[in-house]
């Protein structure tokens, strides 16, 4: 296998006389970081720190396609069926920070839109039940708020494929993003964020629609002080007898008597 993921046959002569070589089939050459699979036909989309997003047919156990990007691929996930119900909108996140939406054509990838909400690796992407706001995680600790503008269809048509965004506004986390997730109801829109610190918060999502009570006044700048809660999870403290059942784990009747006089010693002196 080569460094680009590639597995080549070389003909050898019976002196060590290196031949032509021939490449057989060829994957990610390195991590593999993120994958989603199709809910509506037989397809799987793959992105690698290589660079490249593939698309797979894996009913047919090959490869489709591929697009090499500049940087390595972090992170990629199938719009869901609620923005496009055809699946064929993509999303992947980058090392430099960047976020392409890609749109699955018959003979590639189509870029149709491309930003750089984040200074680090991007580490998830989510969209909010309503599909009307994208909402991206990354290490460097922000999370960027994103609405998503569709194709018009034509009357009693179905939705077209793919998606365009509009910066909204991003606010800060105490450490890296690590995952997201919305709350069902978008009545009152919240996001719950995890970072790689260890922190839990849960935010309330900014207004998508510009001159709302509630919505980014991005004159300055896009940054904004989020309405938070965090969550605090104290860790439960160690019992003598804890120490001495995760030293000791129970093995049933069997026991042997002379462990158990032992374990006895133990927490007498605990």
């Amino acid at each position: 296998q080569d460094a680009n993921g590639g597995i080549v046959r070389v003909a050898v002569g019976e002196d060590g006389e290196i031949g032509e070589s021939t490449r057989l089939t060829s994957f990610h050459g390195g991590s593999i970081n993120g994958m989603d699979v199709s809910a509506v036909s037989d397809h799987a989309v793959t992105a690698g720190s290589d660079g490249t997003v593939r698309l797979w047919a894996y009913a047919e156990k090959q490869e489709v396609y591929r697009h090499k990007f500049c940087a390595g691929c972090t992170f990629v996930q199938m719009a869901p069926a609620y923005v496009d119900g055809s699946q064929r909108t993509i999303v992947a996140g980058f090392d430099d920070g960047v976020v392409r939406i890609l749109l699955r054509c018959f003979d590639g990838f189509k870029v149709i839109d491309c930003f750089k909400p984040h200074s680090k690796k991007v580490t998830v992407v989510r969209f909010s039940p309503d599909g009307n706001v994208l909402a991206t995680g990354s290490s460097d600790g922000t999370v960027f708020f994103l609405a998503a503008k569709y194709p018009k269809s034509p009357p009693k048509a179905p939705k077209l494929p793919g998606v365009t965004l509009t910066p909204i506004g991003f606010a800060k986390a105490p450490g890296g993003v690590s995952a997201i997730q919305w709350h069902e109801n978008m009545k009152d829109p919240k996001l719950l964020v995890g970072c790689e610190s260890g922190h839990a918060f849960e935010m309330k999502a900014p207004n998508w629609k510009p001159g709302q009570p509630d919505s980014v006044d991005s004159t300055v700048t896009y940054e904004f002080e989020p309405t938070a809660t965090h969550y605090k999870f104290n860790r439960p403290v160690p019992t003598a007898m804890s120490i001495v059942e995760g030293r000791y784990p129970p093995v049933g009747d069997e026991r042997d008597a002379a462990d158990a006089e032992e374990k006895a010693a133990i927490i007498e002196q605990k």
